[in-house]
């Protein structure tokens, strides 16, 4: 019987090609573990100081902001090169004496700088958070000599904000204030960046995407303490669009020499097209008092000032328009066929409404006079009854088809809408209903009624240009940074007035006599070169007994001064608002005011036609 062998075990290929594949696996583990022993341990100190001494870092480059400019090229507001301190956090060595060093290098506290870094976004480490804006001589210089031990720490050179003319045209051209951390996060897609500044009011404000322009970046190689090594890669800024402003510039200064010292607003603007050639708001402020370093208690001495002065009065100032308002009474009871042109009405010296007696201004009353002589000497019992008689539903449709109680869109921010009430008003403010008497206070501009100047000089162009409500605006055009336009503002008629051409010239003649008129209240206005029409306003800020001297009346609570005028008034080209804050009758010092600018106005519009004329005289005689 033959023995069994016991049979030879040989391996599968499968088996053999996976022990040769562990085997293989070991011995490349094994060298791996040796190159990672040999760069970490025998070469570890080289290779981390070339890890940190090579980096690559992306460079913001900030475009020149676009310039703001009068209607005649000069610059209202420019730009002149700054200096910041900036930080970029991945690379800022943060110990107490990193701190200390730079704090004492820039001159501010290390809290400031620790708040500053701390506010920075987590998730961007390597973008820089600006520590410092508008370094002087000696702080760029400490920082450039303490380099080498200020690793992350940059002097970026950009481009700060210039007003050659101070307080000139400040409430048009607006501000700018360094974004915040709100800001900052909200806006952060759009390049901006920690110690950017952007337009708080004003041109500033409302024109911010254009002015601002397209931010630029540089891809750079720099060593451990920040020092740029080499450019790898760039892309240039574009500059902002510049905005050219209907603003004339000789005329603002001279409505701001006349105006100084008074508390107010003073509007000129164009009829024909709704350009505005001056906004003047007084008390003003210097635009560039936010770059300046002030202590808090200057600047909280410029917030609380009791007068105001970064408020716009041209636009956010509310007021009763006092008697300026008969014009539109005028208007609706024409319309509404309630008077005619020559008709006379009785006017004593009071207007009775049940046990309320409304006094006139003048002692005496007017007698029977018709509606010219009304508004040449501003009877209000004239203007009692013709509200009495429309009441206060049409007396509103009319304001309000004169854009009174609306916003009229001027082109920059925070203009108020004014208020022209009625009984559905009244109800819903006060649940409470509309009075007779009421109507009779608003039927020459008192009571609740409120107006901003802005409207006033939309309201009066209206009525010197033939009923076109145009909006009022400041830019004239928007060019690129090498002049080429990019926008041209056009006139824009908002709607027309429906008052008949024969109404609304009745009214223009008799706003003429206002000024040229022996009885007139507006003839302080009157001019030898020009025929001035216009009309006064006196608002009331409580109500005063006639046996009271004004100069017995705390400042704060005396009337407010109107005058609104055009000229010429057979083609009017400018219409000039002056509001004067507790100045008393608006046919004294408004009236003297708006003369002034006329002459100034027309004797300069002079000038130039004959400087003209005697161009094209040596023109032809060459």
């Amino acid at each position: 019987m033959l023995e069994r062998r016991k049979p030879i075990y040989k391996p599968s290929n499968g088996k053999q090609v996976s022990i040769l594949f562990v085997g293989i696996v070991i011995i490349a583990f094994f060298f791996l573990g040796l190159r990672l022993f040999y760069l970490q341990i025998i070469k570890g100190d080289e290779n981390k100081k070339l890890a940190e001494n090579n980096r690559i870092r992306l460079r913001k480059l900030i475009p020149q902001r676009g310039l703001i400019i009068d209607r005649h090229g000069t610059i209202l507001a420019g730009n002149i090169p700054s200096y910041r301190a900036m930080i970029v956090p991945e690379d800022f060595e943060h110990s107490p004496d990193g701190f200390k060093l730079i704090a004492r290098c820039l001159n501010i506290n290390v809290d400031e700088i620790q708040k500053r870094l701390k506010s920075a976004s987590k998730d961007f480490p390597f973008r820089p958070v600006t520590i410092k804006t508008d370094l002087n001589w000696k702080e760029v210089a400490h920082i450039e000599e303490e380099r080498s031990h200020l690793p992350g720490v940059q002097i970026v050179v950009s481009p700060k904000r210039y007003y050659p003319f101070g307080k000139t045209c400040s409430h048009v051209i607006g501000y700018m204030g360094m974004i915040n951390v709100h800001e900052l996060r909200k806006y952060e897609y759009l390049g901006y960046q920690s110690g950017d500044w952007l337009g708080r009011s004003g041109i500033e404000a409302s024109c911010e995407p254009i002015l601002r322009g397209k931010v630029g970046g540089r891809q750079i190689e720099v060593d451990a303490i920040g020092r740029e090594l080499k450019t790898l890669s760039e892309v240039l800024p574009i500059p902002g669009n510049n905005v050219i402003l209907t603003i004339d510039l000789p005329l603002q200064k001279k409505i701001e020499e006349i105006f100084k010292g008074k508390i107010g607003a003073v509007i000129a603007i164009d009829p024909r097209n709704g350009e505005i050639l001056s906004m003047v708001s007084s008390p003003s402020f210097d635009p560039g008092v936010f770059y300046k370093k002030i202590s808090k208690k200057e600047w909280m001495k410029l917030v609380k000032d009791p007068f105001h002065p970064f408020q716009n009065r041209c636009i956010m100032g509310q007021y009763p328009p006092g008697s300026l308002f008969k014009v539109v009474v005028a208007a609706a009871a024409l319309k509404e066929a309630l008077i005619t042109p020559s008709k006379k009405v009785f006017c004593p010296a009071t207007f009775i409404l049940g046990d309320q007696e409304y006094r006139d201004w003048k002692e005496g009353g007017f007698g029977d006079i018709n509606l010219k002589q009304a508004l040449i000497e501003s009877c209000d019992v004239y203007f009692y009854k013709l509200g009495y008689r429309l009441g206060i539903e049409k007396i509103a449709k009319y304001a309000r088809l004169f854009g009174l109680g609306r916003k009229t869109g001027i082109d920059i921010p925070g203009e108020k809408s004014g208020l022209v009430p009625d009984k559905n008003w009244k109800r819903k403010r006060f649940n409470e209903p509309w009075y007779l008497g009421e109507t009779i206070t608003c039927s020459i501009g008192q009571g609740y009624l409120l107006v901003t100047p802005i409207q006033v000089a939309s309201l009066f162009s209206a009525i010197a240009n033939g009923g076109i409500l145009y909006r009022p605006h400041l830019i004239k055009r928007i060019e690129r940074y090498d002049g080429i336009i990019t926008k041209e503002i056009l006139p824009e008629p908002l709607g027309k007035v429906s008052i008949s051409k024969e109404n609304l010239d009745v009214i223009r003649k008799a706003l003429i006599g206002v000024v040229n008129s022996p009885v007139g209240t507006g003839r302080r206005c009157k001019m030898k070169r020009v025929l001035v029409g216009g009309k006064t306003g006196t608002a009331q800020v409580i109500s005063i007994p006639k046996s009271k001297n004004e100069k017995e009346v705390p400042f704060k609570l005396r009337d407010h001064a109107w005058f609104a005028a055009f000229a010429p008034a057979e083609n009017p080209e400018l219409v000039v608002v002056v509001l004067v804050e507790h100045g008393g009758h608006g046919g004294n010092v408004p009236a003297l005011v708006a003369k002034d600018i006329f002459d100034f106005y027309f004797r300069r519009k002079s000038g130039e036609e004959m400087q003209m004329v005697m161009f094209k005289g040596i023109a032809n005689d060459r």
